[in-house]
């Protein structure tokens, strides 16, 4: 069974531009309304068919529920807002990244440096907690 899309796509041929209605699977469909980033509908469905998706919808949507939280994580030491490092569906579909296993985003908010930059900060402010103490005892006579 094959579904028309309420949208219609332009496709280029040679250099007449022709318009036709999407025309997408029921598999593809349902992806496309579960996947968390809905850019280039007709690359995405080219990688869907070139991958022969339609059978394993099942298993692609498990990995959507599955990956949803690393897909839609925010890096704000680059200043990336979340769902912003979700790769496009083509990119996604085309390089069978439902048979990705993401990382804990604990581990990966907290390795390598940052781990020592966290220590470091709490050293700070153990430090300027203490220094603040005894500034606040001293500065408590008011000269006249």
């Amino acid at each position: 069974m094959i579904l028309k899309s309420e949208s219609t796509a332009v496709i280029n041929n040679g250099n007449k531009r022709q318009k036709h209605p999407g025309i997408y699977t029921p598999g593809f469909t349902t992806f496309w309304l579960h996947y968390p980033k809905r850019v280039g509908k007709d690359e995405a469905y080219k990688a869907w068919t070139k991958r022969s998706c339609e059978g394993s919808t099942a298993e692609i949507l498990a990995a959507i529920e599955r990956q949803r939280q690393w897909l839609m994580r925010a890096d704000y030491r680059s200043g990336k807002q979340p769902g912003e490092l979700c790769p496009n569906p083509s990119t996604w579909l085309n390089q069978g990244r439902w048979q990705d296993e993401p990382p804990d985003l604990v581990d990966v908010e907290a390795t390598g440096k940052t781990v020592g930059n966290m220590a470091a900060g709490r050293a700070f402010l153990k430090r300027s907690q203490i220094e603040r103490s005894t500034s606040d005892t001293t500065a408590t006579e008011v000269p006249q």
